[in-house]
């Protein structure tokens, strides 16, 4: 029974292999069950598979909420619960090569690139292995791999995953949490903190901007309340006069003066805003 099963396993892992590299390695993948997943996933896939898009964003969740509506000569490095500086560090250590490198600007107090995605992939034993079996690698997961294989003529299918985020959850949350993270705007830090705090994406801005890429900050809308309090506003300033001191050409697109976006939970916004920000910004990031 033991070698029976043994056996099943080597054919069901030997055919799923053989698909993967009868497809060049190259098949897209349908989404993942959690979102840790999905940052393994795309950064998995920036490594192994260096997009052709002439546009990276780099970001964190609130940059994620855009993904459903990006084009496609962008590709998202958008780490949920993660920093703008992952996607970033992977850039300059891959040495890829888009046109524009887009750095959400939201949540730069998130200072530090989150090393279990970044390190494993440009070195160490993990990547070998990956690199010589690709079917071993996340994105490669049997249902994301399948899942797409089953649905990519079903537009319907891939539409309805693809817009699923919490964009339909009302204001319940966005009352729940918002209060707190105001009261944690309150608190100011001393201007010390905060520039230790950007040095790392201002050291990584050198190193992209050094590889020929145009380098381009954009500011995602809020809650208006969220975007008014002493702390962000701090950062903000500190990030603007930080970017003249670096002496290179870098652009800033900040968020658009509208009071109409409607957040889910103060900071991630819903749905139809989404869209329309996402729109806005891809008309002006080039």
């Amino acid at each position: 029974m033991i070698v029976k099963s043994i056996v099943v396993g080597i054919f069901i892992t030997s055919l799923f292999a053989f698909i993967i590299y009868a497809n060049g390695n190259t098949i897209p993948t349908w989404g993942f069950p959690h979102w840790n997943h999905d940052n393994v996933g795309k950064t998995e896939k920036v490594a192994f598979h260096a997009p052709s898009a002439n546009i990276i964003l780099c970001g964190s969740s609130i940059s994620y909420l855009m993904e459903p509506y990006l084009p496609r000569e962008v590709y998202s490095l958008s780490i949920t619960g993660g920093s703008p500086l992952t996607g970033m560090q992977l850039i300059h250590q891959l040495n890829l090569k888009p046109k524009i490198v887009g750095i959400e600007i939201n949540y730069l107090e998130r200072s530090v690139e989150d090393t279990y995605l970044t390190h494993p992939l440009y070195s160490g034993f993990s990547k070998e292995i990956k690199d010589l079996f690709p079917f071993m690698r996340t994105y490669y997961q049997p249902i994301n791999a399948i899942g797409y294989l089953m649905s990519k003529n079903n537009i319907k299918v891939r539409d309805a995953y693809k817009i699923t985020h919490p964009g339909h959850i009302g204001k319940t949350i966005e009352n729940m949490l918002l209060p707190g993270k105001i009261k944690i705007g309150k608190e100011l830090r001393d201007s010390a903190t905060v520039n230790n705090t950007l040095k790392p994406m201002l050291e990584l801005t050198r190193k992209i901007t050094a590889q020929g890429i145009k380098v381009v900050f954009y500011e995602i809308p809020m809650n208006p309340l969220l975007m008014r309090t002493p702390r962000y506003k701090q950062l903000i300033e500190a990030f603007q006069d930080s970017i003249k001191l670096l002496e290179i050409p870098v652009t800033f697109i900040p968020a658009p003066k509208y009071s109409g976006w409607k957040t889910v939970d103060g900071d991630h916004l819903e749905t139809a805003s989404s869209r329309v920000y996402t729109e806005w910004l891809m008309k002006r990031i080039n």
